[in-house]
């Protein structure tokens, strides 16, 4: 799966181009995962690995700072 920085997800955001957002529960965190086009990637952290949230309130508040308009669902 390809990786995506938290930049690059607001460029994608800006430009209307990201539109499905997955949560996937594991066991001890959330990881966002972004569908924009053809591709999926896992949102990164900045030294590297998923971007692990500690909960899901942490990882929506993510997704409405970006002003992600499309549906978060949890998987």
């Amino acid at each position: 799966m390809k990786v995506l920085f938290q930049a690059t997800l607001m460029e994608l955001v800006r430009a209307d181009a990201a539109h499905g957002y997955t949560l996937h529960d594991r066991p001890d965190c959330y990881v966002l995962s972004v569908q924009y086009g053809l591709s999926l990637a896992v949102l990164t952290a900045k030294c590297g690995g998923a971007r692990r949230f500690g909960h899901i309130d942490a990882a929506t508040s993510s997704l409405a700072a970006l002003r992600a308009r499309s549906h978060v669902t949890h998987a």
